[in-house]
């Protein structure tokens, strides 16, 4: 068993936001992994700033908008979530758990130069963004069917996830033409410079019941991740059409890192007999200890996006954003071969796996936005006044599952000074209903998050 259970632990527990089920292939994901951009204002649009960009967190969006940068600037944004996440079982159709998590972190910080050279404005910028979280806590009894006279089987999960993936990205944009510009971002992704680790603990516990015996099967684990030697590059345009409609365009290449485990894996298995019950229990406990290590090679798949602006007036501005991220390009790379880790499982000696691979279309997100700024020119101020909505699905097998969202967002622009808030709303409904989960039929997700963004000019 412990071989098993290791196997599954390595893929559904190295990957955000996972479900822990029965069958050993078949995963989702709740929370949204798509490589997107920080900041409070470009949130409170819905996400719609591919073709805005205009501050520095354009180099996470789009670089090609950093040379709209009139002044050098430092800007950092911090985030905190709260994710709940609604059980349901296949079995009574009754929720079995309703699991919450909360957590606050540092998104995104930034430091920007604008200068000119060869009569072209130009802005290189070095930021730090957080792109991957991995927190996550899920505590659950899971119903076991079973049709033996006499028999009752119960089985427990107790699951912990904590760490993040975050890149030091350099960035740099010129403007080619008066109503054109172009820019691009390089992340190195180590864990010297940024922190590049996360780990899971897992206690697992399953108990078989009649009158005569009591076995009990108990797993432990702990998995410590690290993330090394990897490089992407994010290259943007912006096109001012005319002076009220702009396209902005961008392309986040493929991800391939390092990916060292190493684990501490307990698996006790307790045998209680009670032959009569006038006498002392014999109590047979066997204790397997594990602590292998592994490496392998994962590879993020591509994205690209193309955003339109359309500037009303010179206080109100629309924009529209469509995403698409390849999910059959998310490769893990073994001894044994590759496979997908949404949907497979690695082949070993001790747990020979067919490679077969489902399926998987891409992710297709449609993401509105607007703001309105309303100015006081006598103190010098401007408060902005900002809506989004969005479908973000989720990969699946086959066609992606369907999540929607919005997002409301204002703040306080005095110079040099400027402040930002944003609050985003994210729902799910019967997530991976369509998959053979044994006792868990689908779950639930909403998911707030609260952005606030800090900008200084100087």
């Amino acid at each position: 068993m412990i071989q098993y259970i290791q196997v599954i632990l390595l893929i559904v527990f190295f990957l955000p936001y996972q479900v822990f089920s029965q069958g050993p292939s078949d995963y989702q994901f709740p929370s949204s992994y798509q490589p997107l951009g920080s900041g409070a204002r470009a949130v409170g649009m819905g996400g719609a700033f591919i073709a805005i960009a205009d501050d520095a967190t354009a180099a996470s969006w789009n670089p090609g908008g950093l040379v709209q940068l009139e002044k050098s600037e430092m800007s950092i944004v911090g985030t905190i979530l709260k994710r709940s996440e609604d059980v349901l079982s296949e079995t009574s159709g009754q929720s079995l758990s309703n699991e919450s998590l909360n957590y606050e972190d540092l998104n995104y910080f930034s430091l920007s130069h604008c200068f000119t050279f060869f009569q072209r404005n130009m802005v290189v910028s070095l930021n730090i963004q957080n792109l991957y979280d991995f927190n996550r806590t899920w505590a659950m009894s899971v119903p076991f069917p079973t049709e033996t006279p006499g028999l009752s089987v119960e089985q427990t999960v107790d699951f912990n996830s904590d760490g993040n993936l975050s890149a030091i990205g350099l960035a740099y944009s010129v403007e080619i033409l008066p109503t054109f510009s172009f820019g691009f971002t390089v992340n190195h992704w180590d864990n010297d410079l940024s922190r590049n680790t996360w780990e899971t603990r897992l206690n697992y516990s399953l108990t078989a019941s009649t009158d005569a015996m009591t076995d009990k099967t108990i797993f432990r684990s702990k998995y410590e991740y690290e993330l090394d030697s990897g490089f992407n590059t994010n290259l943007g345009f912006l096109w001012q059409i005319t002076p009220h409609l702009t396209v902005g365009g961008v392309y986040k290449a493929r991800f391939t890192s390092d990916l060292s485990i190493k684990s501490t894996t307990i698996d006790i298995n307790e045998k209680i007999v009670n032959w009569k019950k006038d006498e002392a229990p014999i109590v047979d406990n066997t204790m397997d200890i594990n602590c292998p290590s592994y490496e392998y090679e994962m590879a993020m798949p591509a994205s690209y996006g193309l955003g339109l602006a359309w500037k009303i007036s010179n206080i109100w501005t629309v924009s529209m954003d469509v995403y698409k991220t390849d999910w059959d390009e998310f490769i893990i790379k073994t001894d044994n071969g590759k496979f997908s880790p949404l949907f497979a499982l690695p082949s070993t000696e001790d747990f020979p796996v067919p490679q077969t691979i489902p399926t998987i279309k891409p992710t297709h997100q449609v993401r509105l936005g607007t703001e309105y700024l309303a100015l006081n020119k006598d103190r010098n101020m401007v408060v902005p006044f900002r809506l989004g909505f969005f479908y973000d699905p989720v990969p699946g097998k086959g066609s992606p599952d369907k999540a929607f969202g919005f997002s409301i967002g204002s703040g306080l622009t005095k110079p040099p000074y400027i402040f930002d808030i944003a609050l985003q709303y994210r729902h799910a409904n019967n997530l991976g209903e369509d998959y053979q989960f044994g006792t868990i039929q689908s779950f639930d997700m909403n998911e707030t998050t609260l952005y606030t963004s800090f900008i200084y000019h100087f």
